[in-house]
C-alpha cells in the first residue's frame, strides 16, 4: 500500500512539475524583446530647408516626450511638434510624464544647420521593459 501511494506521488508530482515547466517556457516565449529600430521606426525627409523627422510606434510601445532631443556640436537645436499622440503617463521611476504613441512628427527649420547632427530618444513597452536613449546620426 505505501508502495503504490508512493509511486502514485511521485507521477503527481512529476506532471505538476512538467506542466509548470511548459508555463514557465510559455511565459518566457511571450516576453520576447524586439529591437528599438522595430518598435520605434524612424524615418526622415528633406524638402527646400525643412527637415522632417518621424517615428512610427508600434502598439504596446510609447516614447517619453522628455527623451526627444537633437543636438549639433553639443547644443541642442530646436524643432517643432508636428504630429503627436501625448498622453499622460504614471511613471514607476518618473512620476507623471508625457509619453508619445503610435506616431511623432517633427520638424527643424534649417536643415543645413542639423547636418552631422545626433537625435536621442527613448521609449518602453507596456510590458514594462524599457530600451536604453537611442541615439540616431543624421549626416
Amino acid at each position: 500500500m505505501k508502495k503504490t501511494l508512493y509511486i502514485i506521488s511521485t507521477f503527481l508530482l512529476l506532471i505538476s512539475v512538467n506542466a509548470e515547466q511548459t508555463s514557465f517556457f510559455y511565459d518566457l516565449k511571450d516576453n520576447h524583446i524586439e529591437l528599438a529600430e522595430d518598435v520605434f521606426i524612424f524615418s526622415s525627409s528633406k524638402e527646400k530647408n525643412k527637415l522632417s523627422l518621424s517615428w512610427d510606434i508600434k502598439e504596446g510601445y510609447y516614447l517619453y516626450l522628455s527623451s526627444i532631443l537633437i543636438e549639433k556640436d553639443d547644443l541642442p537645436v530646436d524643432y517643432k511638434i508636428d504630429e503627436a499622440d501625448i498622453l499622460f503617463h504614471q511613471d514607476e521611476f518618473f512620476g507623471e510624464t508625457k509619453i508619445i504613441r503610435e506616431t511623432l512628427r517633427i520638424s527643424l527649420k534649417d536643415s543645413d544647420q542639423t547636418s552631422n547632427s545626433k537625435i536621442f530618444y527613448q521609449g518602453c513597452s507596456d510590458k514594462g521593459f524599457c530600451y536604453p536613449i537611442q541615439t540616431i546620426n543624421l549626416k
